[in-house]
């Protein structure tokens, strides 16, 4: 609805970055610093049915981990960065 809508846009801006720092909708904070594939978000009912994946696959160099690839996924339409 549109009051959600409202909600995930005025109370957090979610995303990720650094070696890697994760923040969710709900303002939660994550850190993750080793190598695998994570599922940032999924909703199968994105655009009509259609579908919606965003991952990313992290990469351990010594110490620490940084994202070395996005992959979003809408329909059959696939774009890997």
């Amino acid at each position: 609805t549109e009051a959600d809508l409202t909600f995930v846009r005025s109370e957090s801006n979610p995303g990720t970055g650094g070696d890697p720092h994760f923040k969710t909708w709900h303002n939660e904070h994550y850190q993750y610093h080793g190598q695998c594939d994570l599922v940032l978000a999924k909703d199968a009912a994105f655009a009509d049915g259609l579908g919606l994946d965003i991952h990313v696959r992290t990469k351990l160099v010594r110490h620490w981990s940084y994202i070395k690839t996005a992959v979003i996924r809408i329909g059959n339409d696939i774009l890997e960065i």
